[in-house]
């Protein structure tokens, strides 16, 4: 019982979309700056001003970042190392 949150008006779950890029948020930034350094490389010479370069660049990076969470980080160990288990999934037990 989290009075905390019950005090704040808190205490509903956050909704779906919400909770996945909360989860996504530390592989995010884990993961970010090596892209963004690439995709300034590979813009350096394209003659867009910089007003265009930058949403590209965002909006590039992180779609290919939250493609890479959902496709290679969330359904596997990693996930589980960076978010904890998923609520409402039991955790497998592994036998040797």
């Amino acid at each position: 019982d989290n009075w905390f949150a019950r005090a704040k008006g808190m205490e509903h779950e956050p909704e779906r979309g919400v909770r996945y890029l909360s989860d996504a948020s530390y592989w995010l930034y884990l993961v970010h700056l090596p892209l963004v350094v690439y995709g300034q490389h590979l813009l350096r010479d394209v003659d867009w001003p910089v007003s265009v370069k930058l949403p590209v660049l965002t909006v590039g990076v992180i779609a290919v970042l939250i493609a890479a969470y959902q496709l290679v980080v969330r359904p596997t160990w990693i996930g589980r190392l960076l978010n904890g288990p998923r609520p409402g999934r039991a955790v497998q037990p592994t036998t040797p």
